[in-house]
């Protein structure tokens, strides 16, 4: 679970890269 902080932030961007797209 080290990486929670990480993953949030790569999820936001793939989450804002589909808004973007879309």
């Amino acid at each position: 679970m080290a990486n929670v902080g990480r993953g949030n932030v790569v999820s936001a961007m793939q989450i804002t890269k589909v808004a973007f797209i879309s």
